[in-house]
């Protein structure tokens, strides 16, 4: 799952850097969000994460580019944001519950079940890994 992620993460850095680069043209998160659906049709991966997910992944890259541009105003000479190789991407984002439910179990940890039906998988979490996940719920 990471791995789309990456996937898509460093295609939509390479699609703003030669924006940038080509034109001073910036990108926005918007304007990659409006193409998931195009993407989600060329690769059938994509479309078993949801939209949702795929959107947190999107935004994440705009913070990283806001943070270049603010740098850029202030006069300095930032690099762009790094390409990310599929061992160092650092997770993923759910942002509603839709189509994920964290069951804890005391204070010996969680399960994270992701989907549902035969299709659905479940993670096991430390007790100190599943307070931090029921967080963002």
């Amino acid at each position: 799952m990471d791995t789309v992620h990456c996937d898509l993460y460093n295609a939509a850095l390479e699609e703003r850097i030669d924006a940038w680069r080509k034109a001073g043209k910036s990108i926005s998160d918007f304007d990659q969000q409006n193409v998931l659906p195009q993407i989600k049709a060329a690769r059938p991966e994509f479309v078993e994460l949801g939209s949702h997910a795929l959107q947190q992944t999107l935004r994440r890259l705009d913070l990283a580019f806001q943070s270049f541009f603010r740098r850029v105003k202030a006069g300095q000479t930032p690099g762009f944001p790094r390409f990310k190789a599929a061992k160092r991407f650092s997770g993923f984002t759910y942002p509603d519950p839709a189509g994920w439910k964290l069951m804890q179990h005391g204070g010996r940890g969680a399960t994270l079940r992701l989907g549902s039906g035969d299709a659905a998988m479940s993670i096991r979490c430390a007790a100190g890994t599943a307070s931090a996940i029921g967080k963002t719920q």
